[in-house]
């Protein structure tokens, strides 16, 4: 509830700073963005700037807004609701944060950790097949490098076409988030 009530607060910051504001919008609008600890955010809005500036960093709120919006899709069969924790709802956001970085905001692939909660919700329904099993075990070796040891003796590292597939699942899943429906 309380990330919902962040959000919400968040796009009526984007909102009040993506027109014209009043003096007193303004300082609210500068008030959400450093409750929220978006402290970048607020070095370059709280000075004199220029209008690429100010349009570049309105540009980059709006896309962590959206980034926090979007889905986290879950295999379909009434499992997936319950790996949905709080926890892991946090870890998805800073994932996607820390990739929307990265990627100097263009995400075309969901994280690995989503991934990993997509691949784990669908082997509750049925066993994974032999490639995605291996594209599993790579997840969750790179996701829980302390945990890697129960996997002794097998090799977590993926060929090229096994990667080629770990990378097509991953847009897919993307593609689904994008549409904001489920798998």
């Amino acid at each position: 509830m309380k990330q919902q009530i962040m959000l919400e607060d968040l796009d009526r910051a984007v909102t009040i700073l993506d027109r014209e504001n009043t003096p007193k919008e303004y300082e609210e609008a500068m008030g959400i963005l450093k409750t929220g600890k978006l402290d970048g955010l607020v070095k370059i809005l709280d000075r004199e700037n220029t209008a690429d500036e100010y349009t570049k960093a309105i540009k980059a709120l709006k896309q962590v807004v959206k980034e926090l919006r979007l889905p986290i899709i879950v295999h379909p069969g009434g499992w997936g609701e319950d790996i949905l924790t709080t926890e892991n709802n946090a870890r998805v956001h800073a994932e996607r944060l820390k990739m929307l970085a990265a990627e100097d905001g263009k995400i075309t692939e969901a994280t690995d950790f989503e991934a990993i909660l997509y691949i784990s919700t669908a082997s509750l329904v049925a066993p994974l097949d032999h490639d995605f099993y291996k594209i599993m075990m790579h997840l969750f070796s790179k996701c829980y490098p302390e945990h890697v040891g129960i996997f002794e003796g097998e090799n977590t590292e993926l060929d090229s076409y096994l990667n080629s597939r770990m990378h097509d699942f991953k847009q897919w899943l993307r593609r689904q988030q994008l549409k904001g429906g489920k798998a």
